[in-house]
C-alpha cells in the first residue's frame, strides 16, 4: 500500500465554547429601575394595572396537560360562559386581535360576502381580516368586547350575537396574551359544517376545541397565562356582574363629570359613551401627549393607596 504524499492532516474545528471577544452582552437597565416602584398611570384603554392575585397567578407554571391544568380550564369555561352570556368559549393564545381573526377565519370562507361596519381602528381591522381569508355577506355577527365584556351589561345569546372576542388586558383585568372567544349554536355549526381546509393551524376552532373540551393537545399552552385569566374571571364571579356593572358606572360617572368641570369636552355624546372607556377632547393647540403626562404626574404625586 501506498500513500500519497498530498494528503494533508484533517483541518481542526474552532471550538464552538471558545470566547468570542468581538461580542459582547448588551448594557441593559434593570426593570427595577424602569419601573421604579411608583404608579404607572394608564390614559388608554388598556393594558389595565391588574389585581395582585392575577399578578401572583400569572407567576405559577404548571404542565399544560393533566388533571391540574382540565380543572383549571373546566372553571375557565364556566366562568366565560357567566360573562358572555353563552355556550361555546374557547381560549385564544393571544391577543384580543389574535381573537378576532380566529372568529373570522373559522366563520368567513373564500369567496365570501361579508358586511363590515367600519366606523373605527378596530373595525377596518376586522375588515382587512375578513378580506385575508378570501371573503368578498354571512348572516352572522361578530362584536368586539375587549374593553366592555365584565364592566357593562352585555347578553350575547339573547342579543343574537354569534360570536364575541375579548383580550384579557382591559376590561377582564388581567394580562395580554390571552383572550377569550365565544360562539354561538349557530356559529358552531357553520364551523363544524366547514369543508374547505383552514389557513390557519394555530387558530383553527376545530383544532382548539380539542384542548379546550376533550382534554387533548393543540400545542404548548401558555399556562401561566390562563392561570392569570382564571384568576380575574374567578374575581368577577365573587365580585358578580351586577356590582361590576355598577362599579363600572358609578366611577365613570365620576370621571366624565370630573372632566367636564375642567371646561373639558367628552368625545361622545352621553347615550353612547362607555363605561370603560372615556374620549377626551383636546383643547385647540393642546397636545395630548402633554396632558397626559401632567395628568399622571398629579396622580403619581398623590400617597398610593394600598392594593388589595
Amino acid at each position: 500500500m501506498s500513500c500519497s504524499a498530498n494528503l494533508q492532516p484533517p483541518t481542526a474545528h474552532p471550538d464552538p465554547y471558545a470566547p468570542i471577544e468581538h461580542l459582547q452582552p448588551p448594557n441593559v437597565t434593570s426593570l427595577d429601575i424602569i419601573l421604579r416602584q411608583k404608579l404607572l398611570l394608564m390614559m388608554g384603554a388598556g393594558p389595565v394595572p391588574i389585581p395582585h392575585k392575577v399578578a401572583h397567578a400569572h407567576s405559577v407554571v404548571i404542565n399544560h396537560l393533566g388533571d391540574t391544568m382540565n380543572t383549571v380550564i373546566e372553571q375557565v369555561k364556566a366562568m366565560g360562559r357567566y360573562v358572555t352570556r353563552s355556550s361555546h368559549v374557547l381560549g385564544v393564545a393571544g391577543p384580543g386581535s389574535a381573537a378576532m381573526e380566529m372568529a373570522i377565519a373559522n366563520l368567513v370562507a373564500p369567496g365570501d360576502r361579508v358586511l363590515s361596519f367600519c366606523n373605527s381602528y378596530f373595525s377596518r381591522r376586522m375588515a382587512e381580516m375578513a378580506s385575508r381569508v378570501g371573503g368578498e355577506v354571512v348572516c352572522l355577527s361578530v362584536v368586539d368586547a375587549v374593553c366592555t365584556l365584565s364592566t357593562m351589561p352585555f347578553e350575547m345569546d339573547s342579543w343574537k350575537v354569534d360570536a364575541v372576542i375579548t383580550g384579557g388586558q382591559k376590561g377582564l383585568s388581567s394580562i395580554p396574551g390571552v383572550s377569550l372567544l365565544a360562539f354561538s349554536d349557530a356559529a358552531w355549526d357553520r364551523i363544524e359544517a366547514c369543508r374547505h381546509k383552514m389557513a390557519h393551524w394555530c387558530l383553527d376552532a376545530l383544532l382548539a376545541d380539542r384542548f379546550w373540551n376533550r382534554k387533548s393537545y393543540h400545542y404548548t399552552a401558555p399556562v401561566s397565562g390562563i392561570l392569570a385569566l382564571h384568576e380575574a374571571l374567578r374575581l368577577v364571579c365573587e365580585e358578580t356582574l351586577e356590582h361590576r356593572f355598577e362599579r363600572h358606572r358609578i366611577c365613570s360617572r365620576a370621571l366624565q363629570r370630573g372632566i367636564e368641570a375642567m371646561g373639558l369636552e367628552l368625545l361622545v355624546p352621553q347615550p353612547a359613551r362607555l363605561n370603560s372607556v372615556v374620549g377626551v377632547r383636546i383643547p385647540e393647540g393642546g397636545r395630548p401627549t402633554r396632558c397626559a403626562a401632567t395628568c399622571g404626574a398629579r396622580i403619581a404625586s398623590r400617597p398610593r393607596a394600598r392594593s388589595t
